[in-house]
């Protein structure tokens, strides 16, 4: 796929992304036009008895919800603002391996856990195409899977030399302060990513997958899928996207998907462990069965 391909796959899936968020958290957008790209949105809390809440969210008005709206309030006072953040195009063009603009490539999605932490959000907010700075990283990641294959069947496919990168997570909201603090333990995760996050947090990573899947099938058809993340919620929900995806291995050159797991990747981070999963060409049986589980 080129950029300008990727930017519009994006724009459509981003849409639907932030009208699912605000549909299930019944969430207010700011209208602000400087505070609004085609990849991130700022929303306020409605307080509700003076505490901040969401208003859909399952923790209702319970003070464990109004504590755990601190883990994503961006600001305080009488508006008490959020970040959340979908789908990201890495736009690092001075790295070796972004391709030329009108270039097609093979595609690379990398998927962690949320976008990023503090309030500087809440005034640069990611464009629909922003630096990532994750180029090197996910090279290493690839690299560091071949050092620990051990299976000679089961060898990772070489890594493209020039690639397009997605930058994508299962929680949309930029969190206060790191993830590894904003979730101490596990039950503080969970209630963060049930209470506030989508629904149903591996469904918009499916359909990323499956769209990309579609738009790249015989051209430079290959996939690759890294879900970035230790010691946290990510490993679960990508093997549980890895599960529901309906994808049948077959002999058609259609498109390959390559799967791997790796520490987390986003800066100043350089993951230290990563693992492929084996993946052959195929086809997928049904598009639209992968939307509800």
């Amino acid at each position: 796929m080129t950029s300008r391909q990727i930017t519009d796959l994006l724009k459509d899936l981003n849409r639907e992304l932030f009208s699912e968020l605000e549909r299930e958290l019944a969430v207010v957008r700011i209208k602000e036009d400087g505070l609004q790209t085609e990849a991130a949105r700022v929303y306020e809390f409605k307080p509700i008895n003076g505490k901040p809440h969401f208003v859909g969210s399952i923790l209702g008005q319970s003070s464990c919800s109004s504590i755990l709206c601190r883990k994503i309030a961006l600001s305080s006072g009488s508006s008490t603002e959020c970040v959340a953040v979908a789908h990201v195009h890495d736009l690092e063009k001075t790295h070796c391996t972004f391709p030329p603009e009108e270039e097609p490539a093979a595609v690379v999605i990398a998927v962690g856990i949320n976008y990023g932490q503090g309030a500087k959000y809440l005034t640069r907010p990611p464009a629909i195409s922003d630096d990532t700075r994750m180029r090197a990283s996910i090279v290493a990641a690839w690299n560091l899977c071949h050092r620990l294959g051990t299976n000679v069947d089961c060898s990772p496919p070489e890594f493209p030399i020039r690639f397009q990168l997605i930058a994508a997570n299962f929680f949309p909201w930029i969190t206060s302060v790191s993830w590894g603090k904003a979730a101490a333990n596990q039950i503080e995760e969970a209630l963060l990513l049930r209470g506030f996050g989508m629904y149903d947090p591996c469904s918009p990573i499916l359909r990323l997958i499956v769209e990309t899947y579609h738009r790249t099938q015989n051209k430079l058809g290959a996939i690759w899928v890294i879900f970035h993340g230790a010691g946290n919620a990510v490993p679960l929900l990508g093997s549980e996207v890895i599960r529901r995806l309906p994808f049948r291995p077959g002999k058609e050159k259609t498109c390959r998907i390559n799967f791997a797991f790796s520490d987390n990747l986003a800066p100043p981070f350089r993951g230290s462990n990563a693992v492929a999963i084996c993946s052959k060409w195929g086809e997928f049986i049904d598009k639209d069965s992968i939307l509800v589980e």
